[in-house]
């Protein structure tokens, strides 16, 4: 009888295996998708749109922003046998719970909007791929800690204050009285 050690085509000393699954949700993905649209002369659309943009140039000054978020995120992706990677990247989920909470849309108007918008799928930089369920930006949403919003709206007033777009000292803090 051969012994299993010896006989094994790869040895176990020569391959090492993960006793830990790793995370399967990416931060972010690493290549873009670049839609053409021949965009609008419309005021009210100019204006939509540079909204968007500017969040999504504020998003990208401050990568700590995402890397908050992505700690509470990879908890949805627990790994599965199969290894499978999670469909929408931290990223992309952060900035669907943006949108939903600008357009204040219930979660399916939200998901309906996003699959009309090829310009809102952009700032998603959601690739040629459906965009995420109601449920799935539930769970997102759900996913978030209080003290990671928190940690956001502290790196932003950071960044706000840092590109003087606040003033200080006309700053209001929340003075509700509680008995």
């Amino acid at each position: 009888m051969l012994d299993n050690k010896k006989a094994h085509l790869y040895p176990s000393n020569i391959i090492k295996t993960q006793k830990r699954r790793t995370q399967m949700r990416h931060k972010y993905d690493s290549q873009l998708y670049f839609r053409c649209w021949p965009g609008s002369s419309s005021l009210v659309v100019k204006k939509y749109e540079e909204k968007y943009n500017r969040i999504s140039q504020i998003l990208d000054a401050n990568p700590e922003i995402l890397t908050l978020v992505d700690r509470d995120l990879k908890k949805l992706s627990v790994p599965g046998k199969r290894g499978r990677k999670a469909t929408y990247c931290s990223e992309i989920l952060f900035r669907t719970i943006l949108v939903h909470h600008l357009e204040g849309k219930s979660l399916r108007g939200t998901e309906i909007l996003l699959s009309h918008s090829i310009f809102l799928q952009d700032f998603l930089r959601l690739t040629p791929r459906e965009v995420p369920s109601y449920s799935m930006i539930e769970r997102a949403f759900k996913a978030l800690r209080p003290q990671t919003w928190e940690k956001l709206n502290e790196a932003l007033t950071h960044y706000a204050l840092e590109k003087k777009r606040i003033d200080p000292s006309k700053l209001r803090a929340d003075t509700t009285v509680v008995e």
